[in-house]
């Protein structure tokens, strides 16, 4: 069956070497399957899904190379990929994608934090789709995928990951549904939209979960400029709630390296392998 019409699929069907597809309400999955396949396989969700697997799809021309991590054994731990596409396919942006990642428990009750969003980004209504977002994947997405290919599921054994405000709303989705996820990988997390109080609240309510794994990286370049003094406070503030730099969580600076996927490609394996060498010890 020709790639194209993986979008609209509603079952799962072959879109490359090692990868099946599959539509879920309308978001087309992109599932990258291990080496070997085992019941207690690793599993990873990838938020912008277009831009992870498949460069034809990618809306800057390049992927995460995740899969060259992997092969070249970069990437440890063989995981399961699941790679999730926002609304509208191909389209290079979609105005809802900002809605889908926000917090919205926070931004209910604080909405003033609307007002802190780059007026470039601002999406057409402020609809709140973030809590939609991390159900559908924590209660559709993610047991279809384990149903299908024969995986049990364990937070241990389960994390999220995203870019840019999908960073931010990985952090989010950890927070609210820990018995699904236990860890959050933040590439260039965009900490301008929501500021120090985003910043405050989702710290605090990490560290009402022993045992979570939180990456958030920052660059110095272009949009992660004014979020690196942001993502610092973020990890001054997981510290101050107890949580152990080095072992739960890490907020390093990339210097010389901006809000691309050309630069997240390059460490990709960093923040995959933070959470993966963890489950490594834990089976030791």
């Amino acid at each position: 069956m020709p790639t194209s019409k993986a979008f609209k699929s509603s079952r799962f069907i072959k879109t490359g070497r090692g990868i099946q597809s599959r539509s879920f309400d309308g978001h087309r999955v992109d599932v990258l399957l291990p080496k070997k396949l085992h019941p207690r396989s690793p599993v990873l969700v990838v938020h912008d899904g277009m831009n992870v697997l498949f460069k034809r799809y990618a809306s800057t021309g390049d992927t995460w190379r995740i899969i060259e991590g992997i092969e070249s054994g970069r990437i440890i731990g063989d995981p399961l990929v699941i790679a999730v596409w926002g609304e509208g396919g191909t389209k290079k942006y979609n105005s809802r994608r900002i809605n889908e990642f926000l917090c919205d428990d926070i931004f209910e009750s604080k909405p003033e934090l609307w007002e802190t969003l780059n007026p470039l980004l601002t999406p057409e209504t402020r609809e709140p789709r973030g809590n939609y977002m991390v159900a559908l994947v924590a209660d559709e997405i993610l047991p279809a995928v384990l149903q299908e290919f024969g995986i049990e599921h364990d937070s241990k054994r389960t994390a999220i990951a995203g870019c840019s405000v999908a960073g931010v709303a990985s952090i989010y989705a950890v927070s609210k549904r820990p018995e699904v996820f236990s860890a959050a990988l933040g590439f260039s997390s965009h900490w301008e939209f929501g500021g120090q109080v985003l910043v405050s609240e989702l710290a605090a309510r990490i560290a009402k979960t022993p045992g979570l794994k939180i990456w958030s990286d920052s660059g110095t370049l272009g949009l992660d400029e004014a979020s690196l003094p942001l993502n610092n406070l973020f990890g001054q503030e997981l510290k101050q709630n107890g949580l152990k730099e080095h072992i739960d969580f890490e907020t390093p600076t990339f210097w010389g390296t901006g809000h691309h996927e050309t630069y997240w490609s390059r460490r990709v394996e960093l923040p995959i392998n933070f959470w993966l060498a963890g489950l490594q010890a834990v089976a030791e």
